[in-house]
Parts: structure tokens; C-alpha cells; sequence
């Protein structure tokens, strides 16, 4: 009978709500009218958040990863700036990650370095924010004036008394 199954013991139980046809309690493998058959085998009056309806069926697939809504896989219609990062490409209509995040292939863009504008990894940095220089694909503190870069990058060294300016074997390259 429609909307029950065999639980194996003479007696039918009810399928969830909206199942027509089902094979336990959890599991739907059809959908009455106006429902629609969901990646997690349950029916739904509508597909949920990052899914769609596959055309002339009722079933749901999941939308691309990047994607909170879309009207086919890899064609997103709306992106989560809260909790993914994300913000929607009008050209290539995907979700991008926003400034100062990067996409691993998930649904969650993950953050930057907090001195990195633009990475493709944690530290895999291409653009810097202001007061950081680009050096490799780190990106580090600019040094003041009367300092230079050592020969590490990792740090700024003093130049010798009353230069304003030096290079990095110590000489002076502008007075004070």
C-alpha cells in the first residue's frame, strides 16, 4: 500500500511524511505529488538550502560546493558572505571567496594570514595589506625609516647612527 512499509513482522508502518514509496522509517526511493526526493532519501515540499530540482523530475541533487543556492550544478544564484565567505562572480556566476580568504574546495572559505589581502593557502600570500611588503609568499612588516630588510627577510635592523637610509651591508645611502 501506498505511503506504508513491511517492517518485516506482519505489520505495516507509515513511511515519513510525503514518502510514497518507501523501505523504512528513514528512507524514501519515491515521492507523493508536490514532494521532492532529497539526497538524504527523505521527500521535502521543496529542495533545501544548496540544492535544486533536477529537471522533469522531483528529485533534489546538491548544488556545487561554493554555491547556497543555484539552478543547476555550477551555476549559483546566490552565495552565504556570513558563514562561507563567499560573495557571487556575475561572470562566471560562482561563489568567490571575499578578500582575505581562500577557497580549499569546501564549502567554507578559510582565512588568510591576517597581513595577507589575497592567498591561494595559509601561507601562500600574492597581495599584502597596507604596511606589509611582498616578499616571496610571506608577507611582512614594512621597515621604518632608518632600518633595512635583514638578510633573512624576517625582520628589520637597525642602519649604523645618523642614517636615514642604508643598504644591506650597513653603508649609508642618505645622512640624517
Amino acid at each position: 500500500m501506498l505511503g506504508y512499509y513491511d517492517k518485516g513482522v506482519q505489520v505495516c508502518d507509515k513511511c515519513p511524511e510525503g514518502c510514497s514509496v518507501c523501505s523504512s522509517s528513514s528512507e524514501c526511493s519515491a515521492c507523493f505529488k508536490g514532494y521532492y526526493l532529497s539526497f538524504d532519501n527523505l521527500c521535502y515540499t521543496s529542495c533545501p538550502v544548496r540544492a535544486y530540482v533536477v529537471e522533469n523530475t522531483y528529485a533534489c541533487k546538491r548544488c556545487y560546493y561554493d554555491c547556497y543556492t543555484c539552478q543547476s550544478y555550477g551555476e549559483c544564484l546566490t552565495c552565504n558572505a556570513i558563514a562561507d565567505f563567499r560573495e557571487i562572480d556575475l561572470n562566471s556566476g560562482r561563489c568567490l571567496c571575499q578578500i582575505g580568504y581562500y577557497d580549499n574546495f569546501a564549502q567554507k572559505c578559510l582565512q588568510c594570514s591576517y597581513n595577507c589581502t589575497v592567498c591561494s593557502a595559509p601561507n601562500m600570500c600574492s597581495s599584502c595589506r597596507n604596511g606589509f611588503e611582498l616578499i616571496k609568499t610571506l608577507c611582512i612588516s614594512l621597515c621604518d625609516i632608518r632600518f633595512i630588510r635583514d638578510s633573512s627577510n624576517t625582520s628589520c635592523i637597525p642602519c649604523p647612527y645618523d642614517c636615514l637610509s642604508c643598504d644591506n651591508n650597513s653603508n649609508c645611502l642618505t645622512c640624517s
